[in-house]
Protein backbone atom coordinates (compact mmCIF):
# COMPACT_ATOMS: atom_id res chain seq x y z
CA UNK A 1 0.00 0.00 0.00
CA UNK A 2 1.13 3.09 -0.87
CA UNK A 3 0.76 6.42 0.31
CA UNK A 4 1.67 10.30 -1.04
CA UNK A 5 3.19 11.97 1.56
CA UNK A 6 3.05 15.51 0.90
CA UNK A 7 6.23 16.89 2.03
CA UNK A 8 8.30 19.00 -0.78
CA UNK A 9 11.97 19.54 -0.71
CA UNK A 10 13.18 22.48 1.84
CA UNK A 11 9.60 21.92 3.30
CA UNK A 12 9.92 22.10 7.34
CA UNK A 13 6.88 20.12 8.20
CA UNK A 14 4.67 17.73 5.92
CA UNK A 15 1.62 18.28 5.40
CA UNK A 16 -1.01 18.69 8.80
CA UNK A 17 -3.71 15.72 7.15
CA UNK A 18 -0.52 13.22 5.73
CA UNK A 19 1.48 14.00 9.24
CA UNK A 20 -1.85 12.72 11.12
CA UNK A 21 -2.08 9.89 9.21
CA UNK A 22 1.83 8.90 9.97
CA UNK A 23 1.44 9.52 13.12
CA UNK A 24 -1.54 6.83 13.26
CA UNK A 25 0.03 3.83 11.21
CA UNK A 26 2.66 2.04 13.25
CA UNK A 27 -0.86 0.24 14.82
CA UNK A 28 -2.22 -0.98 11.61
CA UNK A 29 0.99 -2.42 9.98
CA UNK A 30 0.77 -5.50 12.03
CA UNK A 31 -3.09 -5.63 10.44
CA UNK A 32 -1.03 -5.66 7.49
CA UNK A 33 1.80 -8.09 7.69
CA UNK A 34 -1.26 -10.54 8.68
CA UNK A 35 -2.36 -10.20 5.38
CA UNK A 36 0.69 -9.89 3.62
CA UNK A 37 0.29 -6.41 3.06
CA UNK A 38 3.27 -3.55 2.94
CA UNK A 39 2.27 0.18 3.87
CA UNK A 40 4.88 2.59 2.59
CA UNK A 41 5.03 6.44 2.14
CA UNK A 42 6.46 8.33 -0.54
CA UNK A 43 7.97 12.10 -0.78
CA UNK A 44 9.03 14.58 -2.82
CA UNK A 45 11.81 15.61 -0.48
CA UNK A 46 15.11 14.67 -0.01
CA UNK A 47 15.82 11.25 1.69
CA UNK A 48 17.94 13.35 4.35
CA UNK A 49 14.40 15.91 5.06
CA UNK A 50 12.62 12.86 5.59
CA UNK A 51 14.46 10.99 7.72
CA UNK A 52 15.12 14.30 10.10
CA UNK A 53 11.32 14.37 9.88
CA UNK A 54 10.30 10.26 10.34
CA UNK A 55 12.86 10.74 13.44
CA UNK A 56 11.39 13.87 15.14
CA UNK A 57 8.19 12.75 14.73
CA UNK A 58 9.29 9.05 15.93
CA UNK A 59 7.77 7.55 13.19
CA UNK A 60 8.42 4.23 12.19
CA UNK A 61 6.40 4.04 9.00
CA UNK A 62 8.93 3.67 5.77
CA UNK A 63 9.32 6.73 3.57
CA UNK A 64 10.49 6.45 0.44
CA UNK A 65 11.52 9.58 -1.90
CA UNK A 66 9.50 10.07 -5.11
CA UNK A 67 10.78 10.48 -8.52
CA UNK A 68 8.05 12.68 -8.86
CA UNK A 69 8.97 13.56 -12.99
CA UNK A 70 8.85 9.97 -13.82
CA UNK A 71 6.01 9.30 -12.90
CA UNK A 72 4.18 12.42 -14.07
CA UNK A 73 2.82 12.20 -17.26
CA UNK A 74 3.91 14.41 -20.00
CA UNK A 75 2.00 17.14 -20.56
CA UNK A 76 2.32 20.20 -23.35
CA UNK A 77 3.14 23.19 -22.03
Amino acid sequence: MVQHFMFGPGWKQGCPSCSFMADHTDGMNIHLAHRDVTFVAISRATLAEIERFRHAHGLAVQVGVLAWQRLQPRLPR
